[in-house]
């Protein structure tokens, strides 16, 4: 699975502009072992392939209604295929390397890592960052995890439970990614207002996020339910034993 992308010009002082191609790809790392194949599967196995990704048209503001609430969805607009852009949003899945306090919540077996911050959002810095041909990004699974699911009777299930929430937050990022990554100059200048809305797109982000993160509860499974709505059921059960 690859995405040929993009043309991105970097500039450097004393140096005539250099313009980069890349191709993204997804790669399922061997370090998963039979969770490779189940991992290729839950991908597979996507079944609502639609997407809203956030508009480009104007700046993005956060703006409560009278009663103080946000309509999150209400910033998403234009629908893409969650397949065809999937590559550039997560270029890897893989087992945690060395100790990392990524996992120090007993809940968290999981976790989706990338550098947009510094490369594609960075807040207070107004200066144009490299943009989506420098983005990287990866879910990384926690070791232990990974031997007690292929060591247990139902941890194909609890396995693919596990991906899939961290495959809805990388869906909630492409919200923003797959638009930014479509004409990033434009996204830049208009949707990011030339880094003055940066912020906003963490928040929004963030807000995005918290029904994800309501760890073994319904509104998680609501959250990987949309996409797999035959699936969810079955993963979110193994997952809770």
């Amino acid at each position: 699975m690859e995405k040929k992308y993009m043309k991105s010009t970097l500039k450097k002082e004393s140096h005539k502009p250099k313009e980069l191609t890349r191709t993204f790809s997804l790669q399922i790392s061997k370090d998963l072992i039979k969770c490779r194949k189940w991992t290729q599967e839950v991908i597979d196995e996507i079944e609502n392939d639609r997407l809203s990704v956030i508009s480009t048209n104007e700046p993005l503001s956060i703006t409560p209604s009278t009663d103080g609430s946000i309509e999150i969805d209400s910033y998403f607009k234009r629908q893409v295929s969650i397949k065809e852009w999937l590559p550039i949003a997560c270029q890897n899945i893989r087992r945690q390397q060395g100790p990392s306090d990524d996992f120090d919540h007993k809940k968290v077996v999981a976790c989706y890592k990338s550098n947009a911050a510094e490369v594609l959002f960075p807040v207070g810095f107004n200066v144009m960052p490299p943009g989506p041909v420098a983005f990287n990004a990866a879910i990384i699974f926690e070791s232990e995890f990974i031997w007690s699911v292929m060591e247990s009777s139902g941890g194909e299930n609890k396995f693919k439970f596990a991906l899939a929430h961290e495959l809805v937050h990388v869906f909630n990022f492409m919200r923003f990614l797959v638009p930014a990554f479509q004409n990033w100059k434009r996204f830049w200048k208009i949707c990011l207002d030339e880094g003055d809305a940066c912020e906003e797109i963490e928040q929004l982000w963030m807000f995005k996020n918290c029904f994800v993160d309501s760890y073994g509860n319904e509104r998680e499974f609501a959250m990987v339910e949309q996409y797999w709505p035959k699936k969810a059921k079955k993963w979110f059960d193994a997952f809770r034993e």
